[in-house]
């Protein structure tokens, strides 16, 4: 059995029509792929921004604490020389 040059160029166009169809598919998952690198990228930004503000709150609250605790001591201290604080 022999395949004639129609034969061939029959198949050669079933096969660029499927082709077709898989490059479409491909097109569209890229596409999609590069929409999650997107926001993939967008959420990493997100993460270390907010990586950094917690760790200024951190700072800053370690920093109030540490204020209130020696205002309490200074306070503290005060009362105890008034005698308003039983030693």
């Amino acid at each position: 059995m022999t395949l004639t040059k129609d034969d061939l160029q029959a198949i050669s166009h079933l096969f660029d029509d499927k082709f077709e169809s898989i490059d479409k598919r491909f097109e569209s998952i890229n596409g999609r792929l590069d929409i999650m690198e997107l926001k993939i990228d967008r959420n990493a930004r997100n993460l270390e921004k907010l990586q950094f503000e917690v760790k200024a709150f951190k700072i800053s609250t370690q920093k109030s604490i540490h204020i209130l605790q020696d205002e309490m001591e200074t306070v503290i201290e005060i009362l105890k020389q008034n005698e308003m604080l039983p030693q």
